[in-house]
């Protein structure tokens, strides 16, 4: 008996190290360098620091030219639009950038934020790179309320692109077996970015109560996409955003038919296709 004690502590142990050093959902700085060279692209990382949290950014593009902001979902890194930031023509208009949100990659690892905390520092961000030119952004999933609430602060953001947001607050229903693992011992058991993702859709309930009463603010163009079979956020966003985002510039929604809830990878051309037309 003693003996299959000791073997299943062995096993539990085993996994905690596995859990906290495994499935961190990042590359290293080197190794995406060395990817980008091959394809002949030049990429450069850099960080941003306010108070004691950090921004982690890739960037490839015109440094002078009008900027693209990638904002990951959750969980996620910079590296989810590894494709756009290699992509030529868009190479050949802009500057390409794409964070690794506070929490995530090598922003913070594992110290998850709300969406307000990580509004704020994107917004701190976003006028440390402004160059004078316009700014886009474009966020998907966890990344398309953050990019509207981004919008409601910054009148710096020309345009906003969101994919497949959770911005509804009527619509979102986090999961309830996400709060056992909060603020307690068992959060050590969920491995790597899927701790902090866990903790931030968890909050998001919360935190979309602010975008509810603020989407009216937003002034700037706003492109919506979102399709019609996502099984992970409701397609019912996309009626939402049509009928509160009342005061933008311009509001385009569009309806991807049998589409589910992974549009920056499975609909590239059309979402690059949205950002080409820009400008």
């Amino acid at each position: 008996m003693k003996k299959w004690k000791i073997i299943s502590l062995s096993i539990f142990i085993s996994y905690l190290v596995f859990a906290q050093s495994c499935l961190k959902m990042r590359v290293k700085d080197s190794e995406a360098k060395n990817k980008f060279e091959t394809k002949g692209v030049k990429l450069t990382f850099k960080d941003f620091l306010k108070d004691d949290l950090k921004i982690h950014y890739a960037q490839t593009g015109i440094e002078n030219a009008s900027t693209i902001l990638f904002i990951h979902g959750s969980p996620g890194a910079w590296d989810a639009y590894e494709n756009y930031l290699l992509d030529s023509a868009l190479l050949k208009k802009y500057r390409l950038i794409s964070v690794d949100r506070t929490g995530f990659g090598h922003s913070n690892f594992n110290e998850p934020q709300t969406l307000k905390t990580q509004t704020t520092v994107l917004n701190s961000f976003i006028n440390s790179i402004d160059n004078n030119k316009p700014i886009y952004l474009v966020g998907h999933s966890y990344g398309g309320p953050l990019v509207a609430s981004l919008a409601i602060e910054n009148k710096k953001i020309n345009a906003i692109l969101i994919l497949a947001g959770a911005v509804s607050l009527d619509l979102e229903n986090p999961e309830k077996w996400r709060k056992i693992f909060i603020n307690n011992p068992l959060k050590y058991i969920v491995p790597g970015a899927l701790n902090p993702s866990n903790h931030e859709l968890w909050w998001l309930k919360n935190d979309l109560v602010y975008l509810d009463k603020n989407l009216s603010k937003i002034s700037c163009k706003t492109i919506v996409i979102h399709g019609d079979k996502d099984k992970l956020v409701s397609y019912g966003n996309l009626k939402f955003m049509k009928e509160n985002i009342t005061k933008a510039d311009t509001l385009i929604a569009i309806t991807l038919k049998d589409t589910d809830h992974f549009i920056p990878w499975t609909n590239f051309e059309l979402v690059k296709n949205e950002l080409i037309i820009l400008e």
